[in-house]
């Protein structure tokens, strides 16, 4: 590239490099997200599988802490019954 300065290149030609460095760069980020826009049952799938691995991860972390300092699980509130009308 250096070179190529030395010989006098131009802002414009300099400019078409950049542009097409930059679309190689981003070909496959680009290529992945279009792939989710088409298919979004996938990153739904992924998000749930996430949820489920991180629910049970932070259930046990709430239970260390709970024993940690001496609480017990809160009781279920039970529904209190209705009134008859």
């Amino acid at each position: 590239m250096m070179r190529r300065y030395e010989a006098g290149i131009g802002w414009g030609e300099m400019k078409d490099i950049l542009v097409d460095t930059i679309e190689r760069h981003l070909a496959g980020p680009r290529s992945l997200y279009q792939g989710y826009l088409e298919h979004p049952q996938h990153i739904e799938a992924i998000l749930e599988q996430g949820e489920e691995r991180v629910r049970a991860i932070a259930h046990a972390r709430i239970q260390e802490i709970r024993r940690a300092v001496g609480l017990r699980r809160p009781a279920v509130a039970t529904p209190e019954p209705e009134a008859p009308t």
